[in-house]
């Protein structure tokens, strides 16, 4: 399942590596989206993925999973 991680704004201070490389570490975690130093990615998480991620840097991280919205378009 696609996921958004993001780094907390009162933990952007302490967070000192890019989150994009956090993530090739964590097992569960693939097919990582995001620009160089972003503190937000896109990543697929398995559930044990989202798991240890909880448990390694939950407390610095936001990980909400991705709502697909559709896009609103009036007819003509």
């Amino acid at each position: 399942m696609r996921y958004v991680v993001a780094v907390k704004r009162e933990a952007r201070g302490q967070w000192t590596e890019s989150l994009s490389e956090f993530l090739t570490r964590i097992p569960g975690a693939g097919n990582i989206l995001s620009s160089p130093d972003s503190p937000r990615v896109q990543v697929d998480l398995t559930t044990e993925g989202v798991q240890r991620l909880q448990e390694v840097a939950g407390h610095m991280l936001h990980i909400e999973p991705l709502i697909p919205h559709k896009t609103f378009v009036p007819s003509s």
